[in-house]
């Protein structure tokens, strides 16, 4: 069953009006490093640490990017293909807690994952203390 929210017409208007805020509006970027890569890229640096993206070098980092990627599981077996318009649900890393609507209460995910395995309807499970951003 394919679900879709908005036509291919509307995706592509979104995409063009996202081009055109990076390229003429920019966004700020703090961190020195990021800046030095992006001016190399060929992008605008601007007072205030604005940062003004050419959309053809969008277009040229969205074009190498890979198409999707396989996730595994402990035991080597497959867990997600990530790729084409496969949907998995999954903890996020900025909230580790949930409400156990069985039990009525507030659990810690990285302690029900690890210790009883027991998350339900998890495909992916991303346990704050564990992922560096």
């Amino acid at each position: 069953m394919k679900f879709e929210m908005l036509s291919e017409k509307d995706i592509k208007k979104i995409h063009s009006a996202s081009l055109q805020v990076l390229e003429k509006t920019g966004g700020q970027i703090h961190n020195e490093a990021a800046k030095e890569l992006l001016s190399n890229a060929g992008c605008d640096i601007c007072d205030n640490n604005l940062v003004k993206i050419p959309g053809d070098l969008v277009e040229q980092c969205l074009d190498s990017v890979a198409k999707g990627f396989t996730l595994y599981d402990r035991q080597g077996n497959v867990a997600c293909e990530l790729k084409g318009r496969n949907s998995y649900f999954g903890t996020g890393v900025t909230n580790p807690n949930f409400h156990d609507y069985k039990t009525g209460q507030r659990k810690h995910l990285w302690h029900e994952g690890r210790h009883n395995g027991n998350l339900p309807l998890k495909d992916i499970f991303l346990p704050k203390d564990r992922v560096k951003i």
